[in-house]
């Protein structure tokens, strides 16, 4: 069995691959204070959101469209915890 050139290849493939994807995208600011938030306000009242993507390494942070939308998903849903519920941690404040 030949292996050594297909693994060669195999590496070559990865190696491009995986520089071809770029550097990592950071969460925006918005998205920090809103996975901040909302895990004070999940302590508060004894629940848990599923924030991950969100967090650094989410879905979120994949590519620059995904972030995009995530950002402005952060902001709305900073504006809407903010007006919908008076009694907000301090991580909550503008």
């Amino acid at each position: 069995m030949r292996r050594g050139p297909r693994i060669s290849g195999l590496s070559a493939t990865l190696a491009l691959l995986v520089g071809a994807c770029g550097a990592p995208i950071e969460p925006t600011p918005d998205c920090d204070a809103f996975v901040a938030c909302t895990t004070a306000r999940d302590v508060q009242q004894g629940i848990t959101t599923d924030m991950v993507r969100f967090q650094p390494g989410g879905a979120c942070w994949g590519n620059p469209e995904i972030a995009g939308l995530c950002d402005r998903g952060c902001r709305s849903g900073m504006a809407w915890l903010r007006d919908a519920f008076t009694d907000l941690p301090r991580e909550c404040a503008p």
